[in-house]
């Protein structure tokens, strides 16, 4: 994992069981924990998309694919080692 967001995890964990609670439903991911590509902007959370270059890059807002999954219920919990080939860069 490139990144983590244990905080965050927790934070939308206790959200989902309270929306839970009083019979609502956030979609069909509902407090699903996901990890994606750390090739996708996550907001709030660092991306690196494999390359040092970016090491300290955190982006402001979420790519389309994981604005979708979270609009669908999906809570973002960590960005997944992404390997770029840099041969000839």
């Amino acid at each position: 994992m490139v990144t983590v967001d244990i905080e965050g995890a927790r934070a939308a964990a206790s959200d989902a069981d309270e929306a839970m609670a009083r019979g609502e439903s956030r979609g069909v991911l509902h407090g699903l924990p996901i990890t994606t590509k750390d090739c996708f902007d996550v907001a709030r959370m660092r991306t690196t998309v494999g390359d040092p270059d970016f090491a300290d890059y955190v982006p402001s807002a979420d790519a389309p694919l994981v604005a979708r999954l979270r609009q669908a219920g999906a809570a973002g919990v960590a960005q997944a080692a992404l390997a770029l080939p840099r041969a000839g860069l």
